[in-house]
């Protein structure tokens, strides 16, 4: 990095960091041990910094409560899968009316194992899940039911059902028998699936008895076009 980035300085300690170029800086990103985000995330915009921080926000709800309630809107929280081609192809699909009236959504996220051991498939997961909902309904509804898989004690796995029309079943989990990710729009003329995570084409299958038709969804990578926005936010 030093060399592609020679006028770039590195810093052991982040608060060191933001001691020293405060003054000089509009955003901070944090890319750090998940258990470490939510006092990076605090001391960044204690400074009135907007700040991008990886998901989790934290591993602890009244932790990230407070957060939203401190900071309001100078927080962006990583959400890439929301601006995935895949998941924007299902959100248009949705709004166009071209399923008919979408009565329910499925997204299902589950792995053999947690690459993040400090803390559980709930908080590495779901905000994927819940930031798709919010791309494609244009809102998160309320809990109706949610249910946790636990395995000596700690939580391995989540199944919850939000709102009621239409509804949507999220299924998480890191005890699978091997990974899978599936997105579905089901509509009263028909149903749209993403199935993989990084897919690059959309099944709409519609219940008419036509024949069945793969949409292609091939754009930017998420991450980057999350970044784009991230940027957009900071500039107003």
């Amino acid at each position: 990095a030093s060399e592609r980035w020679p006028e770039a300085r590195t810093y052991r300690d982040y608060r060191k960091m933001l001691d020293k170029v405060a003054d000089r800086i509009d955003a901070v990103v944090v890319s750090a041990p998940d258990h470490n985000h939510a006092p990076a995330a605090a001391a960044a915009m204690r400074l009135k910094k907007h700040c991008y921080c990886e998901k989790p926000l934290t591993a602890d709800v009244a932790e990230a409560d407070q957060l939203v309630e401190t900071v309001g809107d100078r927080l962006f929280v990583m959400d890439k899968w929301r601006y995935q081609a895949g998941v924007l192809e299902l959100a248009r699909l949705a709004r166009s009316g071209e399923l008919g009236e979408v009565q329910s959504i499925s997204l299902r996220r589950v792995s053999t194992g947690n690459p993040h051991p400090d803390v559980s498939t709930l908080w590495t997961h779901m905000p994927h899940d819940l930031s798709m909902t919010l791309e494609i309904l244009g809102e998160i509804p309320p809990i109706t039911h949610a249910a946790g898989e636990f395995v000596n004690g700690s939580l391995v796995g989540v199944r919850a059902i939000l709102g009621t029309e239409p509804w949507v079943g999220i299924e998480v989990s890191d005890g699978a028998a091997e990974h899978h990710r599936e997105s579905r729009v089901i509509g009263s003329k028909g149903v749209a699936i993403l199935a993989g995570g990084c897919s690059e084409e959309v099944l709409v299958r519609r219940f008419d008895g036509q024949d069945d038709q793969v949409i292609p969804a091939k754009r930017e990578l998420p991450l980057l076009a999350e970044l784009r926005a991230f940027l957009g936010h900071v500039n107003g």
